[in-house]
């Protein structure tokens, strides 16, 4: 069975079929876009989040998220379907820039910037947990390779994106960030029952939303008392028009 990092990190370990099925049978509404598109988003009690849909020329997607409380002005367009790009927005000014798949493409359009507002949060594919910044500082000076600042993010495919390395079609949400824990929270997705741990922290000027898979209590305990800690994520957007 194939499983998705991006649906485990939810709390789903099933393959995107099965995970398609098992909606089918939630009535979740659909909408059809005029163009043949269609688009439909399943909203799990525990904040995570399933996003289907067909893009124009047929091809289908499923893509993971996570309900986030913290809401942001930004501009944004997409790259492809379902992978957009966005600036955050603070006083008129550019505070971050990223690319994040999005549960609603019609809220966007193809290359012309709209303003929207955001609901980021990532998902966690790789995790480690450290108990202080300055722990943190320290195992970053003695890795040779990519080194973060706490509270940082790097898009790898953004860069890609801009150089023209990389086309929409090709580009991801794939990056890395660490961020300052500010609270974590075991809870149960009620879709499959498995545990997801949900943590809050500090990217740069914005609270960052973020969930990994949680085997028990014993990451969440860990996560409550440490102060910084290092993803290697997917991360993900939510806009509204």
């Amino acid at each position: 069975m194939s499983t998705e990092p991006d649906l485990h990190a939810i709390g789903i370990d099933e393959s995107v079929a099965e995970t398609r099925e098992r909606l089918a049978g939630r009535n979740v509404p659909v909408i059809d876009d005029p163009a043949g598109a269609s688009w439909g988003v399943y909203t799990d009690p525990s904040g995570a989040k399933v996003a289907f849909g067909r893009a124009e020329d047929g091809t289908e997607y499923t893509d993971a998220n996570l309900e986030s409380p913290h809401a942001y002005p930004a501009q944004g367009y997409r790259v492809s379907h379902n992978l957009a790009h966005f600036d955050l927005l603070e006083g008129g000014d550019r505070e971050g820039r990223f690319l994040a798949y999005v549960d609603n493409p019609t809220a966007l359009t193809l290359t012309e910037p709209n303003k929207v507002t955001v609901r980021p949060a990532a998902l966690g594919a790789e995790v480690v947990v450290y108990a202080s910044e300055d722990e943190y500082q320290q195992a970053q000076s003695e890795h040779d390779g990519l080194t973060l600042d706490a509270k940082h993010l790097k898009s790898p495919w953004l860069l890609a994106l801009h150089s023209g390395d990389a086309t929409g079609d090709e580009a991801s949400s794939v990056a890395m960030f660490a961020a300052v824990v500010q609270s974590a929270q075991l809870r149960t997705n009620e879709l499959t029952g498995q545990g997801i741990l949900v943590c809050s922290g500090r990217i740069s000027s914005a609270d960052g939303y973020c969930s990994s898979c949680g085997d028990g209590a014993k990451p969440a305990s860990r996560c409550r008392d440490c102060r910084c800690v290092h993803y290697r994520c997917l991360r993900r957007g939510i806009t509204a028009p």
